[in-house]
């Protein structure tokens, strides 16, 4: 990504907010971090956009956050709950000694898969209607034997069953 040019407007509130105390990369606005800015030299180059603010999970939030994850919630919901990352919610329940859970899909899951995807939904679209990630729909699809597709909806010619058992037997 392209480095975006400050404006005089933001040199000097970047400036305020570095002289107020704050590091040179703890001045952003959301939108940039400023993390050219030096007050010896009055360094004002670029801004480089940044994708999300970092989430920092107090311990009152950690221990709502475990005490929601043991009633049976995913990370993906915790994540979306407290706005912040999937993976910062397994690192915070790792951290605290909290045992993670894997929810593999049931028998009426995978037979409700398989009916899905040979109604001519696509795996993405089974995944979200059994509530999995489509690459657990997609495993449990080929476990079964079941005929795939490829993008355009049209049956592959040949199953790569070598790769895909090999593939099924590194993730178990």
């Amino acid at each position: 990504m392209r480095p975006t040019r400050l404006t005089e407007e933001q040199i000097d509130e970047a400036v305020r907010l570095y002289e107020s105390g704050l590091s040179s990369t703890n001045v952003g606005d959301g939108e940039f971090t400023y993390n050219r800015l030096s007050p010896m030299t009055g360094d004002r180059e670029y801004a480089t956009r940044i994708r999300q603010r970092q989430k920092r999970l107090d311990e009152n939030e950690i221990e709502r956050l475990i005490a929601e994850y043991r009633t049976g919630l995913t990370v993906y919901q915790l994540a979306t709950r407290f706005g912040c990352h999937r993976t910062t919610i397994s690192e915070c329940l790792k951290a605290r000694g909290i045992q993670m859970r894997r929810r593999p899909l049931c028998e009426e899951q995978i037979v409700e898969a398989i009916r899905l995807y040979q109604s001519g939904l696509s795996v993405a679209k089974v995944a979200d209607q059994v509530g999995a990630k489509s690459e657990t729909v997609r495993l449990r699809l080929i476990e079964r034997g079941v005929q795939m597709r490829d993008s355009r909806g049209l049956a592959r010619k040949h199953q790569d069953s070598t790769a895909e058992k090999t593939q099924l037997q590194e993730r178990q």
